[in-house]
Parts: C-alpha cells; structure tokens; sequence
C-alpha cells in the first residue's frame, strides 16, 4: 500500500521565491517551461496525456514568458499531467513548491503530487497537496515530505486533476529542507564487460553514477558504420542484430544529465566519462531443448522496422504472416525454409483516429481468417472491439469486416484468438467492463459462419479471479483448447500473471489448469501436435526488478492434458519481446514476435526493431502425432 500524506497547502502570500528556482538548489529542470523543442513544447517534461490537452502559455506567464496549460475533459479517459523525475538523497526532507492558475473548473479537486521511489521504480511514498486560491489568480502550492531510506528517486507531478479543469502551472521547484545546495558529483563510469554472449547478440555491463548512457558499437573490420542507443537509464545493455563470429567494439558513456535553469538556459553539471571493450560472437549453434532444436531468430524483412503485432500460420506450402504498420494491418507469404516474403498486401487499410492491434490468424479451406483489436484514439465513446475478416491469398480479396459486439452493456471486446473445430471456425475474445469502479473481464468463445459473423458465445467463467486476459485458442483432439492470463494471480500476490489452461468441447468448458510461471505471463498462442502442445508467451519473470520494462517470449512444451510441463526462454535478451505467435509449416515450427526497446521516459513511442522470425525443428516425433 502506497503511504499517502495529504499535506496542508496554502495561499500565504502571493510572492515568488526566486531563490527557490536555482538551479543550486532546485532539482527541477525547465522549472519555468522556458526551455522548449521544436514543437513548441516544454523539453525535460514528460506529458501523460492527449496533444491536444496541452498547450503552451506566452502570456501572463508566473515567471518568465511561458507557463503550461493542462486541460481535462473530466471523461473516463486519464486525466492529464506533466511529469518529471530526479534523483534525491534518502532520509532527507524535501519542499515542492510550485504555481498555479485555475482558469477553468467543475469544483473537483486539483492538486500537485510528490511521489518517492525506490531504484526498482517502486513507489515507497506520496504526498498530494491541493490547490486554495481564487480562480484566475496564481497561488502556490507546497507539499513537504521527507524521503524513505530506500528512496532514489523523486516524481513530480502536476497537476493532478480529478475532474473537468483548465489549469496554468508554472515556477516549480523541488529543493531540500535544510536550504544546503545541491552537490553534483562528477561522472565516472568503470568495470566494461560483456556479460552475455550470443550469435547474434551481446549484452555489456557496467558500473556509473549516471542517470543516461551512450551506448557506441562497430565491427573492428570492414567498413560498416558505427551505431548507437541514446537514454539508456540501466547499467546493462543488450545490442542485437550483430553477425555470428564477428569482432565488435563497444564504448560506452556515461552521459551527463542536461539540466535548464530557470531561464530555459542549458547547464551541463559535469563532463562525461567513459570506456571500451573488444568483443566477438559465437558460432551460430542451434540449442537442443525437449526434443527440438531452436534456430535463432532474425528480422523477417516484409516491412521495413516499426511493425507490430505479428501473427503467423501455416496453410497450403506457404508460411502466411500479419503485421501492423501505421495503422494498417499487412498479409505476407513466405516461402518455408529460406524465408523469402513472396509478396505483401495490405488487407485492412489505415483508419486515421484509430488504434490497431493484437492479430490473429487461422486457415482453413484455402482461406486465411484473420482477427484484431481496435478502438479509436480519442473521442466520447472510444471503446474497443474485436474484429474478424476473410482474406482469399489466391485473388487477394478479402471478406466483410465484422464487429464483434459484447453482450453487456458499456462493455468493450478484444484480443481474441482464432481454431477451426469440426469444419467450424471458433473466435475467443474478452469481454471486459467496470463493475463498483473495479475491472471485469470474461473469456467467450463464439462459432462464425463464413462471413465471420458469430454466433451465440459461450462465456467461460472458470478464472480464479475476475481478470483473466489475452485468451488463445488451439485445435486439440477433436476439441479446442484455450489459454490465458490470470491477471488476477489466482488473488494469491502482487506481480504474479500465471497461464491458465482450458478444454472446450463445442459447449462447455473442462476446468482451469494452472500452468503456472513465475512474474507476468501474457498474451499466449498455442500450436497443437498430436497430444503435445507447444505454447509461446510474454514472459518478464528474469526482469522482476526492472518492472515490466523486459520481457522474454517463452516457449512451453505441454504434455497430453497440459501436463509434464516444461519452458525455455527463447527470446531473453533485454529487449522488450512482445506478442509471439507460433505455426507449423512442412513439418518445421516457425516462431514470430516483434523485438522493441523499452518505452523510454520521455513518454515517445519505444524503437521497434520490426518482426523477428525463427525456425524450431522437431528432433523427435511427438507421440499421438
């Protein structure tokens, strides 16, 4: 439970401290928004929130020429915020002070917050301070709280809105109580080593009291150009794409912390530092696991870098692959073994003001059925819904699209999964809706006529909790077998999203199993061989202590009745893997998943290295297959 501290806030006096604002003694970098990109917004400043719900001030400013102006709808949507965070010294008490200007409210609460973190980014403390003052007029706010000993870090807020509100913020500080100055410690950066080594990739390590990193890599031969990765927060990093059995150079620095004084001038506290090493690949080996032999992944290539939520599946002698890119949803034919894309089409063109993702594919008679998730970016009514289509790859048509609408009311639809059965193509998808203001969510397995139109779901209300996500759907000996998520954790701890396993005969449900996994498990696909089932996943359970910034795919081998259990981690090299999907083709498994950076602080889209492929073959025959 986080510890919260309403503090007293006052309007005692309507004088700025400028003092206050120095950057010898407040942490806050561009505490006046002087400093701007060019975009004309606040640089240093995290904005959680639509672009249209800021905008910059030029006029009647608190200090200097600009000041931020946050606006809130008061819809269901999250409120919108300005963010930043700074490292602060344990057990010291610290002062946030900073201005506002309500020119606009519905009479609901507005606020500044100050929250404390550990080095896991875990919250320790929250203070909140709310606003008194008249409208139109700038009054300050101060929120004094002194930092747990396992603190690292600050984050400030502002402003927190609960409602509808136009809100001007300006001058803010964070300073320590005592007034002392703040030291800022010269960089140094030590211990370069590499701590991982594998064919394609290498991740190095080192030690740094800095916040960023530069990260520089090459080929010590030849002349390909020298690469790097800016704002890395960790003191690990993993650097993909290399060649097998090639010598590399990596540098790294420790970058100092660009910091904007009150006048939106730059002030560079230290000189960086530095270090290299020399380091090569290995051979390309495939590793043996549960009696198959695992290739490793590459790009795919279809499209350019930047697609997301791949989908594969088998049909005919020909691999079939779904990838979002901008908003349109792309079908590539592959040709099995060397992977060449035959060719790409676009099957669902870009929708402008509309999300896509999480796809799904399944064959049957010549056919390829495919299934997304959608909602709109913004609007009164953004709610999401499942979708399903038919693609013909032979004259390249594709069928109506379909709207997969819940059968409660307010409620959305979506990720979803499809199997055929029996002749019969079967969509899975969730239902999701709020109930007392907490989150439901329920699995349905609906049949489709040709069309893709549903018929009466079958709802599964098996899930320990009230959360279960990303549901699957599997062919499975005569029947369909179902995954998912347990985002609940079966209620037992915090940071636990087992799988869960589930046997649909047309009509009913068998019961949950608990695959089981320890962290967060999410977004399964399942393939199904003879009685052996192979299931591919999002797997964060080696990064707990980087929060949900990596995850692994993991593959499971499934005995018959998802029993004798067994995992690897097959894509786990501190990136951010996501979304696996998984198909046999020619008697070969081919695993897909897009490969990104974490999502950086700045609150930009994370770097997508694109769809990643790779082979597993069957060493032995699987028995009942």
């Amino acid at each position: 439970m986080l510890a919260i501290l309403l503090a007293l806030m006052t309007q005692a006096s309507p004088r700025l401290d400028e003092a206050a604002l120095r950057s010898a003694v407040n942490l806050v970098s561009n505490c006046s928004f002087e400093a701007v990109d060019a975009a004309g917004m606040p640089i240093g400043w995290e904005l959680n929130g639509a672009a249209a719900d800021f905008r910059m001030a030029n006029r009647n400013a608190r200090h200097g020429s600009h000041s931020l102006l946050v606006v809130s709808t008061g819809s269901d949507a999250p409120a919108p915020f300005a963010r930043q965070s700074m490292a602060i010294t344990p057990g010291v008490e610290y002062v946030l002070t900073a201005w506002l200007r309500v020119d606009h409210t519905d009479g609901k609460p507005i606020a500044v917050v100050l929250r404390f973190l550990d080095g896991q980014n875990q919250d320790l403390a929250t203070s909140r301070g709310e606003m008194l003052g008249g409208a139109g007029k700038w009054a300050s706010v101060e929120v004094r709280a002194k930092a747990p000993a396992a603190a690292t870090q600050a984050v400030v807020l502002v402003p927190s809105l609960t409602g509808a509100a136009e809100v001007a913020v300006d001058a803010i500080s964070l300073r320590r109580a005592d007034g002392k100055t703040i030291q800022r410690e010269a960089l140094s950066l030590s211990g370069l080593a590499v701590a991982y080594t594998q064919p394609d990739w290498i991740r190095v390590q080192w030690t740094s009291n800095a916040a960023s990193h530069h990260v520089e890599w090459q080929p010590t031969k030849g002349k390909v150009p020298q690469q790097h990765a800016d704002d890395v927060a960790e003191q690990t990093y993993s650097i993909v794409g290399l060649k097998p059995e090639t010598q590399y150079r990596f540098r790294v620095v420790a970058a100092p912390s660009i910091f904007y004084d009150e006048a939106g001038k730059q002030v560079v506290p230290s000189k960086p530092s530095a270090a290299e090493i020399v380091a090569s690949t290995t051979a390309d080996e495939p590793r043996v696991w549960a009696g198959y032999r695992l290739q490793s992944s590459a790009p795919l290539g279809a499209l350019p870098p930047g697609t997301s939520y791949p989908a594969i599946e088998g049909g005919g002698d020909r691999l079939y692959v779904a990838e979002i890119r901008d908003g349109a949803i792309y079908v590539s034919r592959i040709v099995p073994g060397k992977l060449a894309v035959e060719w790409t089409k676009v099957v669902v063109d870009r929708e402008a003001g509309t999300w896509r993702g999480m796809t799904d594919l399944a064959w049957q008679e010549d056919k390829l059925w495919i299934t997304w998730t959608a909602r709109p970016t913004s609007g009164p009514d953004a709610r999401q819904r499942q979708y399903v289509s038919v693609f013909d790859p032979a004259t390249g048509e594709r069928g109506k699209i379909v709207e997969i609408r819940p059968s409660r009311p307010a409620a959305t639809t979506g990720p979803g999964g499809l199997a055929p059965r029996e002749a019969q193509m079967w969509l899975t998808y969730l239902q999701s809706w709020t109930e007392n203001g907490a989150e439901r969510s329920e699995i349905a397995m609906a049949p489709l006529d040709a069309d893709g139109d549903p018929g009466e779901p079958v709802h599964c209300d098996n899930c320990p909790s009230l959360r279960p996500d990303g549901p699957c759907v599997a062919s499975f000996d005569g029947d369909l077998e179902l995954l998912y998520t347990d985002r609940g954790g079966l209620g037992q701890r915090a940071g636990w999203e087992p799988l869960m396993w589930e046997r649909f005969n047309g009509e009913s449900f068998s019961g949950p199993r608990t695959l089981g996994g320890s962290g967060r498990c999410r977004y399964p696909k399942a393939l199904s061989l003879g009685r052996v089932t192979l299931a591919v996943y999002m797997a964060n359970a080696r990064w707990t202590d980087f929060g949900e910034r990596f995850y692994d795919v993991a593959v499971m081998k499934l005995g018959p009745g998802a029993g004798d259990i067994d995992t690897l981690n097959y894509a786990d090299d501190m990136k951010y893997n996501a979304n696996p999907d998984l198909t046999i083709c020619k008697g070969t498994i081919y695993v897909v998943f897009t490969k990104l950076e974490h999502a950086p602080d700045d609150g930009q889209a994370p770097k997508s290295y694109g769809t990643y492929i790779g082979k597993i073959e069957q060493e032995l025959e699987p028995s009942g297959g």
